[in-house]
């Protein structure tokens, strides 16, 4: 594939990934795999928003009609949205490698989305 560098491990017996670099231009199955990425990325994002603007705006609602404390399982729900809601836009930004016809590791959409991805996990492994 072109932008990797794969050499020999030597004693470990296998191939060793010594680099990765950009990837130019997406070989079609990988484009067409982007694009399905970012368009569900695309739905669970507005869903997931919609859903918590939506219990945000009845949660405090029915915080203002009564003096009970907070639902907590409304409260977990809201930040499992919230977790998606970043997981989401992680896999929005993959609209710019389609958009570009390539992926390049040293940009700072790919730092940007490894970090969407990273801190969503961390945020989700918290809530278990």
């Amino acid at each position: 594939m072109p932008g990797l560098s794969v050499e020999d491990g030597g004693g470990s017996g296998g191939n060793e990934v010594t680099g990765i670099g950009s990837l130019s231009p997406l070989p079609s199955s990988i484009r067409a795999g982007l694009t399905a990425i970012s368009f569900f990325g695309l739905l669970s994002f507005f869903s997931s928003l919609s859903l918590f603007i939506f219990l945000c705006h009845r949660l405090l609602r029915w915080r203002k009609k009564s003096q009970q404390a907070y639902n907590q399982f409304v409260i977990l729900i809201m930040n499992l949205l919230l977790a998606d809601i970043q997981q989401s836009v992680a896999f929005l930004l993959n609209v710019q490698w389609v958009a570009h016809d390539g992926v390049d590791v040293k940009s700072l959409t790919c730092t940007a989305q490894g970090w969407f991805v990273s801190t969503g996990n961390d945020f989700l492994d918290s809530l278990n």
